[in-house]
């Protein structure tokens, strides 16, 4: 008989495990803190990436057993803008680079479509309840410390099918802020990886910005802080607990689009106890080389500064976006070469919050 599987975190990589785990016959419990599934989110719309990979994210999504019983619009099209509003439009023309999902309690949410998957499995998830991670079998709570942040807001508005990226250090220092607004539906996020405590500072700054961009309401706003953390580990494992997402540093260290990783973590932690397989082999197959690109890709965008976000605006108007992006992950011998320099001059384990477990860890961040 199949021992009983239990899964602290019931976001996608802790949903995507224990669909999985249940469709090989095990009986799993999912603890999950919050009353629901992406609580905190608001609905928000967010992207699921289509472009450090080969292959094609529906197809992914199907070989993991994830249904798209969720809101996913292909993202083909979108506006970038440099620190003096120069718009570049980029398309992708082949494949979409993206999918646009929202995060929440809305039926429509990627949270809730894993949830109605995994509950139809027979998967037991028990709310509001915080699982002690030594009982975990899987321990998927997300992020550990902050690597960076981003807050967003949600609210209702006048415009449609409007996707706009500022690259900007101005107003998101070594970060991007975005607009996106479907269906009279919007977002503005800001991300930033230092200057924490004036987010909200640079939050309405990008607001500002947008707005010159072109006029639009914004009525019944919804506001809410999300953190990211990123490091490459030696293991993904403590004892005989699997680590997945952003527990496990698994993060795009460039933009912060995570998503899939998450997913993709949560779906190998599943079959590593399915196959009885190494999860730290299957992990670092697939996530350790393109982990350490988006950090080479995360020193070249910083050292370019605005000068450089124009140009790689302009770069990245030239080509099929999708394809771009991906060229962007690729290891080269450039890249391959100026790695390690790049983690001499940013390491600095004295400010380490992962331990002796960690094999990357930034410079000092700027608070």
């Amino acid at each position: 008989m199949k021992r009983p599987i239990t899964i602290a975190g019931a976001g996608p990589s802790g949903l995507t495990a224990a669909i999985n785990l249940a469709l090989a016959g095990y009986s799993v419990e999912v603890y999950e803190v919050n009353r629901t599934a992406g609580e905190r989110f608001n609905n928000c719309f967010q992207i699921l990436e289509n472009y450090t990979e080969k292959e094609e994210l529906l197809t992914s999504l199907n070989r993991m057993n994830i249904k798209v019983n969720f809101f996913c619009q292909p993202a083909n099209e979108i506006n970038f803008y440099d620190s003096k509003l120069t718009r570049c439009s980029l398309k992708s023309r082949v494949e979409p680079y993206g999918y646009f999902i929202k995060r929440g309690s809305d039926n429509d949410t990627l949270d809730q479509g894993l949830v109605e998957q995994a509950s139809d499995l027979g998967v037991k998830i028990i709310y509001t309840t915080k699982l002690n991670q030594e009982k975990a079998d899987i321990d998927a709570e997300g992020a550990r410390s902050i690597a960076g942040i981003s807050k967003e807001i949600v609210f209702d508005t006048n415009i449609n099918n409007t996707f706009r990226v500022i690259l900007d250090n101005n107003i998101t220092p070594g970060g991007f802020s975005y607009l996106f607004a479907i269906n009279k539906k919007g977002t503005i996020g800001s991300a930033v990886l230092r200057k924490f405590s004036q987010i909200n500072s640079f939050t309405a700054k990008a607001v500002d910005r947008f707005q010159e961009i072109e006029k639009f309401e914004m009525k019944s706003p919804k506001e809410f802080v999300s953190y990211i953390d990123f490091f490459i580990s030696k293991s993904a494992k403590n004892n005989n607990r699997l680590i997945t997402g952003e527990a496990a540093g698994f993060q795009d260290y460039l933009f912060g689009i995570g998503i899939r990783l998450s997913i993709q973590s949560g779906y190998l932690a599943a079959k590593s106890i399915i196959e009885n397989i190494d999860y730290d082999n299957l992990w670092k197959s697939q996530f350790t080389e393109k982990m350490k690109m988006s950090i080479v890709n995360r020193f070249l965008y910083e050292i370019g500064g605005n000068i450089g976000y124009t140009r790689f605006n302009k770069s990245a108007q030239n080509s099929d976006f999708k394809e771009f992006g991906y060229k962007l992950y690729q290891p080269n011998l450039f890249k391959k070469f100026i790695f390690p320099f790049i983690k001499i001059i940013w390491k600095d384990y004295s400010k380490c919050t992962h331990g002796d477990n960690c094999l990357w860890c930034r410079r000092k961040l700027e608070k």
